[in-house]
């Protein structure tokens, strides 16, 4: 009789471990990330801030809506337009990268990112590389005149906003370069749809820089302008009107193929 007893208390022991180690078993996630790393100089664009972003509606980029797209739609839409070589994932946060030229125009784009939300995986924000001639004045035609315009990720740039259209983008500024033109575009990105008001305190205006970052060591001929918007959208308006037949460059849409990676 005692060890029919002493059996039992051993399973019912057995038993309550087994539950207390299931319940322990961790669920697999993608790992947080340690926001330790950004240097000093770290802004938006160039970097999202993706634990300041909230889950809302924004614009489309191809079929990937901001708010409303998951992180396997996003992986899934990116094969078909390109092959891309690598690619790093977190809990809040999908990085998704294509070597080759960045002045390949026919490819898609050689970088794409986006913020995620942790518990639903839907796409929050996200940032493309511009890799044709795209300019300040085709987003101007399409858009109007910007909400705000601040400093840049470096000397060279400045960021851009419509806010209620969901738009930010990074514009060079050289006035003379044998790579990038003035007004050009580098970046284009898709955030929530807000209100132009008190933009000045919130994500993703308050994550740019609130001065001019300094611009290395290289030296160029002439200088950037020091000037927070250089911009004459005047003259760039009376451009357009002068254009009748003038059509936008497409939307920023991607484009391009997938192709085996050599």
């Amino acid at each position: 009789m005692f060890w029919k007893y002493f059996a039992v208390i051993i399973l019912t022991i057995l038993g309550i471990l087994a539950v207390d180690a299931q319940e322990a078993t961790p669920t697999i996630e993608p790992l947080a990330r340690d926001l330790g790393y950004r240097p000093p100089y770290a802004a938006f664009p160039s970097d999202l801030y993706c634990e300041d972003v909230n889950v809302a509606k924004g614009p489309t980029w191809g079929e990937i809506t901001i708010g409303v797209s998951s992180s396997k739609s996003l992986e899934d839409y990116a094969g078909t337009i390109g092959y891309y070589d690598s690619m790093g994932r977190w809990a809040d946060y999908i990085s998704l990268f294509r070597i080759g030229s960045l002045r390949d125009e026919s490819g898609p784009p050689s970088l794409i990112e986006a913020c995620l939300d942790s518990h639903t995986q839907v796409v929050t924000a996200l940032k493309v590389s511009i890799n044709r001639p795209f300019y300040i004045q085709d987003l101007v035609a399409e858009f109007g005149v910007p909400d705000a315009v601040t400093w840049g990720s470096s000397n060279i740039s400045r960021t851009v906003f419509w806010f209620d259209r969901g738009i930010a983008a990074s514009v060079y500024i050289l006035e003379e370069s044998d790579i990038l033109d003035y007004g050009e575009i580098g970046l284009i990105d898709f955030i929530p749809y807000q209100s132009a008001e008190n933009f000045e305190q919130r994500w993703p205006y308050n994550r740019t820089n609130s001065e001019n970052p300094l611009g290395g060591d290289h030296i160029y001929g002439p200088p950037p302008s020091e000037i927070q918007n250089p911009f004459n959208f005047g003259e760039v308006l009376t451009t357009i009107t002068a254009e009748p037949s003038r059509t936008p460059t497409p939307t920023f849409e991607p484009r391009g193929t997938p192709t085996p990676n050599k």
